[in-house]
Order: structure tokens, then C-alpha cells, then sequence
């Protein structure tokens, strides 16, 4: 953001949008040498790691997502099974 450059971004559908960013992840990823990682993410952030776990989870320690954007409330059984 701010003054960073951006890249050609011709996206003709969401679901392209969706793979954009979770394949940006992977690829900085690959590029770092990280076989594995904690992911956080924060609204919209939090959605797009959410994407990239259901697809990457391999690659994934830990998931933290913060008031991600698109996702559900828990009910209170499964907001507390630490196990999801």
C-alpha cells in the first residue's frame, strides 16, 4: 500500500480475485524458503488466509483470524472446541 508499486490486475470474476491474493501468499512463501508458517489476518486479510488454508493448509502451523471478513459467528459450542 501507500507508495508501493502494483502489478497488472485484470480479474474478470471474484473467484479469480480469491486466487490472486492466495496464490501471491504461496508464492512469496515459496520465494522466502518457508515450509511452514503462523498466518494471521484481519478482515478482508482474514478471509484471504482463511482461502489460503483451505487450499495450503499444509504449509500452515497456525491460523489466527481477526474479525475476518465473510465468515460466521460460532455458536458458543463451536467457539469453544479448540479443535476447529
Amino acid at each position: 500500500m501507500g507508495l508501493s508499486s502494483r502489478q497488472p490486475f485484470n480479474i474478470q470474476n471474484p473467484e479469480e480475485v480469491i486466487d490472486y491474493f492466495v496464490e501471491s501468499i504461496n508464492e512469496w512463501r515459496k520465494s522466502m524458503n518457508i515450509q511452514s508458517f503462523i498466518l494471521a489476518g484481519h478482515s478482508f486479510g482474514g478471509y484471504i488466509s482463511g482461502m489460503y488454508f483451505k487450499k495450503y493448509h499444509e504449509f500452515v502451523e497456525k491460523l489466527i483470524l481477526i474479525s475476518p471478513l465473510g465468515m460466521r459467528a460460532g455458536t458458543e459450542e463451536e467457539n469453544l472446541d479448540t479443535d476447529k
